[in-house]
């Protein structure tokens, strides 16, 4: 169907910005094209239907759509049919509710007709600050600061695209233009909004080609632009409206329809209007994929490439505008096309994949509502009838009864109680719970060298799909039957995609490169030799292939029929879908991130998470999604983590390895040697699906090993910290093809006028870790907060600090084989790693290497900078000499205080276990999560303690365990061990769902 279009720019100064002789409000209404609600009159109204003939004059354009909308009629009533049929709502709920579906699982629901507008702001920008400006300033003095133009940029234009769409996505009207402001000044949303609908209404003027004359446009808005954060404080009334957004991932949306944020007046005349414009807020930085964010990115998706300006330029946008005023219009209006026409695509296959024809707020979201729906009405579904308790059944949940109160309104003067449903968790799932997500953890993430890697031919080889196809092998459970374990030797039997979880107490006697049992501590996963872990099936699984002796403490496990995998199902209904549509296409994009995108919502909300939130104006914890599942996250992630483990184990010692990094490896095994070692039990079920998922020719060279990169040596120094020192290719064939390029940063920010070209960062980051010395800093720009925006009402203006440069080894692994290496001609510090023995190594040489490096870095000047960097082996051999005597030290310490420690807590016990428990709680010791870990805060486990520890003398409060955090470390063995205390213990483990380690706080008998 070919699209009519009108387009064209108007130019509208703030003075002029009343002047509308065709009386706009008028021509403002509730549109209810193709199947709105309002398309067919009710009982209780008498409106009569609003036709395409009622919005628009252009017959040919009726004419073009009057097949459409008859379509849509008449499914719109088979589907009223079909709902009411399906739910025959009296019969199943007698009882009136406002919430018949509590999951509120969507399908195709009707929405009325909404215009879509993509906007964006052109500004000058203000000189980076420093951060630490701040610093010193009284709270007076920087509450003086808030609004102040200091921290504002000075708006040039606003510009904007328009689209009035049909049912299935295609075009009746589109249209553009942009708005200039004299310095200093900034436009409202009404008087931007109603500019876009003044030139929606204006007649044709002679340079347009074609021209559609609207007699009304909806009252509902998208209103949608990329990164939202930047331009929303632009508009004159932000502060009056902040409080109604809502903060994801750093940008500014409304989740759902805010009415007091979307309510927004017209301007009509040189008054207000009683005419309202209702606002939906959609940014298309939330709807791509985690690796194509930019504006660029979409653009090239759309084949609508996003037009390039010179560097200069985007900090001088006011001489940009006075030297090329056509150039800097059309790529001011080129920014909201992409936007607008991209918040269009996703409009169009909502409607594609059966979901309610709107701009969801993400892409991941996207794809819960998706599997929410196959679920529904696809899955095991032969007669395709809807069943909403299908999904609940499959996440092991169930509806209760409850009942909330109503506070009275103007409507009802005084409150009353409604019946309610909510979703809770099986009972069974319930309890296990807690444990499962001890057995969740991330991906693994270790580098195995530092310095300069051997000369050869490196692969950068990833797991095809890790994530979705790990989480396709998860086999339907029973919520009814999850049990513990009583057979000790489980362990021995288990098979990789059981949904069994253990904690273990492990040791592998024999060498072992690779250990795959995980410890969780606060600086990452550690895999040592020896000692305690929470994992999944898979992991015992491979840890039992490489001799490892196990005490199998703990084993939880959900009885599962494997035959029946419901990931698995839906993950081959969006392939089928994808593998519809062209390589690199929009909609090809979309259907993969449908299944890559939904993993990331199992472990939503699982660890304790917070972040700023708009509405409240205060941290808020993170919610889980309607899809959070501890069993399946924790499977998911500990089946890739034991995946990567088998193969790595399996590749014999003259295979040299970087780093392995979440899904993939950088090592030397060529192409035609790993495919001989992806057969273990845990490599074949991957395979199997990989198999189903890629076919067979997709995977005839590498298996379900994917290529990424290949380069010629490598530099490694920390976890995510690797460059590429030579390339394979000529530099000539690199800078084309970044692919060539292994490069991640580990946190370091390379100056922006580099990262358009990934060779000149990596080139960037080899100069500075050769040159560094313990005083290097480098210069750190970033945005200002969401946070900081809304509450001192800046622009989203930039900092820059000057931050210390950290690229020394992180200690997760045992230095070995010391030698000195060449760089560039510059000699370097070379080591391999082997795995520790136990975790206490590396505690005792992490901890050392910050109080050496930090006591150094205070202590050094321009004369001694290069002592305390690990650049050449006598420096590693002055910081492996230093060790012993630091444990030296804290054991003398330990010696000197342990007496005193335990008369102290022998006159008063419970202060003592007060005192020690508040410690290992905050710091995260002894087996309490670490603070980011956390389901539990302070003022909640304070108050458990006080329920039974507590005294008429010794109230416990949040401040307890605040203060007892900047205690150096636990005094262990001091507590006498009585029976009062013990079942204390045992009663807060209960009440917090916390299984501690106790048994290093008693003192020996």
């Amino acid at each position: 169907m070919s699209k009519t279009t009108s387009i064209s720019t108007v130019y509208i100064d703030p003075p002029q910005f009343t002047s509308n002789p065709r009386k706009l409000d008028i021509r403002v209404d509730d549109v209810a094209l193709y199947g709105a609600k309002q398309v067919r009159p009710t009982k209780k109204s008498k409106r009569k239907p609003i036709r395409l003939a009622d919005v628009v004059e252009d017959l040919a354009v009726i004419k073009k759509f009057k097949k459409l909308e008859g379509e849509v009629e008449t499914k719109i009533i088979e589907r009223e049919s079909e709902v009411k049929k399906e739910l025959d709502l009296e019969a199943y709920n007698p009882i009136k509710t406002d919430d018949e579906d509590p999951s509120h699982i969507q399908s195709d629901t009707i929405v009325p007709t909404r215009l879509i507008v993509g906007f964006d702001t052109e500004y000058v920008t203000k000189d980076p600050i420093p951060s630490n400006r701040f610093k010193t300033l009284s709270k007076a003095e920087k509450e003086a600061l808030k609004g102040s133009e200091d921290f504002r940029n000075e708006v040039i234009s606003y510009q904007y695209y328009a689209i009035l769409p049909a049912y299935d996505g295609t075009i009746i009207k589109e249209w553009s233009g942009i708005l200039y402001v004299e310095p200093g000044q900034r436009l409202s949303r009404s008087q931007f909004i109603s500019a876009v609908y003044m030139r929606a209404f204006e007649p044709k003027r002679p340079d347009e080609k074609d021209y559609v004359k609207v007699k009304r446009l909806p009252q509902s808005v998208i209103l949608v632009g990329h990164f939202t954060k930047v331009d929303l404080p632009a508009f004159s009334d932000f502060k009056d409206f902040k409080h109604t957004l809502d903060s994801v991932r750093k940008s500014m949306i409304t989740v759902i329809h805010d009415p007091t944020f979307a309510a927004c007046p017209l301007i009509n005349g040189t008054v207000t209007s009683h005419k309202k414009i209702f606002f939906l807020l959609r940014d298309t930085f939330l709807l791509t994929s985690s690796v194509e964010q930019s504006l660029a990115s979409l653009g090239k998706l759309l084949n609508l490439p996003k037009l390039a300006v010179d560097p200069a330029d985007y900090k001088q946008m006011d001489l940009f505008l006075k030297r090329d005023r056509k150039a800097y219009e059309a790529y001011a209006i080129r920014d909201a096309e992409i936007a607008a026409k991209y918040a269009l695509n996703i409009y169009a296959n909502q409607g594609v994949m059966g979901l309610r024809r709107d701009v969801p707020p993400t892409l991941s979201g996207m794809g819960v509502g998706l599997l929410l729906n196959y679920w529904m009405n696809k899955y095991n579904n032969p007669q395709r009838i809807r069943n909403p308790e299908i999904p609940r059944q499959l996440l092991g949940q169930k509806v209760l009864r409850d009942t909330t109160y109503v506070k009275p309104s103007k409507n009802n003067k005084s409150g009353y109680t409604r019946s309610k449903k909510v979703i809770v968790d099986e009972d069974l799932k319930h309890w296990n719970t807690d444990f499962t997500v001890d057995c969740y953890h991330g991906g693994r993430n270790e580098q195995y060298f530092f310095g300069a890697g051997d000369v050869g031919h490196w692969f950068d080889y990833d797991l095809r799909s890790a994530y979705p196809t790990a989480m396709s092998l998860i086999p339907r459970p029973n919520w009814q039957r999850v049990f513990e374990v009583q057979d000790k030797d489980y362990w021995k039997t288990c098979e990789p995609d059981d949904l069994a979880y253990f904690f273990v107490d492990f040791d592998f006697k024999q060498p072992v490169r690779f250990p795959v049992l995980p410890i969780r501590t606060q600086y990452g996963l550690i895999y040592p030799l020896k000692g305690t872990s929470c994992c999944t099936a898979a992991e015992i699984v491979a840890a039992r292939n490489l001799g490892v002796e196990i005490t199998q403490i703990r084993c939880v496990k959900a009885e599962s029929d494997k035959s029946d995998r419901p990931f698995k199902e839906f993950i081959l209904y969006c392939i089928e879908n994808r593998n519809q549509y062209p390589k690199d296409s929009l909609r090809r994009l979309i259907w993969k991130e449908m299944t890559n995108g939904t993993y990331g919502k199992l472990a939503q909300g699982l660890r304790f998470k917070r972040a700023y939130n708009l509405r409240e104006n205060a941290p808020q914890t993170l919610r889980p999604s309607k899809l959070t599942n501890s069993f399946y996250a924790a499977f998911v992630t500990g089946f890739v983590r034991a995946a990567l483990g088998e193969i790595m184990n399996a590749l014999p010692q003259s295979v040299s390895f970087s780093n392995c990094t979440t899904d993939g490896i950088l090592c030397t095994a060529p192409i035609t040697q790993i495919k001989n070692y992806l057969n273990g039990p845990i490599g074949k079920l991957f395979h199997e699906n990989a198999l189903l998922f890629h076919g067979e020719q997709k995977l005839e060279l590498t298996g379900f090993l994917e290529v990424k990169s290949e380069i010629k040596q490598p530099l490694g120094w920390k976890t995510r910290g690797q460059a590429t020192l030579q390339f394979l290719k000529s530099k000539e064939k690199v800078l084309k093809d970044s692919s060539d390029i292994v490069l991640a940063k580990a946190g370091i920010s390379t100056p922006s006028y580099l990262r358009n070209l990934e060779s000149d960062q990596n080139e960037w980051i080899i100069k500075k870790f050769l040159g560094r010395d313990i005083l290097t800093k480098y210069d750190l720009n970033f945005q200002a907060s969401t946070r900081r925006i809304a509450q001192q009402d800046w622009d989203a203006i930039t900092f820059y600090q000057e931050k210390y440069l950290n690229m020394e080894y992180d200690w997760k692994r045992c230095p070995t084989n010391v030698q000195t290496r060449s760089i560039s001609g510059q000699d370097h510090l070379y080591f391999e790693t082997k795995p520790w023995e136990t975790l206490e190594d590396f505690y005792k040489y992490r901890e050392a290497w910050i109080t050496y490096f930090s006591k150094r870095r205070e202590s050094a000047d321009e004369n001694n900078k290069e002592i305390g960097t690990l650049k050449t082996e006598e420096a590693l051999k002055v910081f492996l000499d230093y060790v012993p005597q630091r444990q030296a030290a804290i054991d003398a310490y330990e010696r000197t205080n342990i007496g005193k420690r335990k008369y102290a807590y022998t006159k008063d016990p419970h202060r003592g276990l007060k005192i020690e428990i508040c410690t290992a709680f905050g710091k995260g010791l002894l087996g309490f999560p670490k603070p980011e870990d956390r389901t539990i805060d302070y003022p909640g486990f304070a108050e458990i303690l006080n329920k039974h520890l507590g005294t008429e003398s010794m109230q416990i409060s949040r401040r307890d365990i605040e203060n007892n955090i900047r205690r150096k470390q636990l005094k262990l063995g001091c507590i006498p061990k009585t029976p009062e205390l013990v079942k204390i213990i045992e009663k807060i483990k209960k009440d917090s769902g916390i299984v501690f380690d106790d048994s290093q706080l008693w003192a020996p008998v």
